[in-house]
């Protein structure tokens, strides 16, 4: 008998990363514009995730690709998502590596 193990039973970070994996499969525009929208949703951003994902996605198709999923997925611009939960030189940062200005 083959047993199945669903992402409720797994939880925090190896359900996160399993999600992750998954979400691969799919384009990663989709992936990234996730990971941006999740690491800003909420009270109090994960400036850690969003830097990151910036960072690792900044100079691939994967970036301008998300720029286009985020808008349509969320209804907002993501510089518009990403100035409204950052400031100073981060936000500058960020802005400039996702080249949204």
């Amino acid at each position: 008998r083959r047993r199945t193990t669903s992402f409720v039973e797994l939880g925090g970070d190896l359900e996160d990363a399993c999600r992750f994996l998954l979400l691969g499969a799919m384009r990663m525009g989709k992936v990234v514009a996730k990971l941006v929208h999740r690491s800003l949703k909420g009270f109090g951003s994960d400036m850690r995730l969003l830097t990151a994902v910036v960072a690792m996605h900044h100079d691939t198709s994967a970036m301008r690709d998300a720029i286009f999923e985020y808008e349509d997925k969320y209804g907002k611009a993501m510089i518009a998502a990403v100035k409204g939960d950052t400031s100073g030189n981060l936000e500058k940062a960020l802005i400039s590596l996702c080249h949204l200005e």
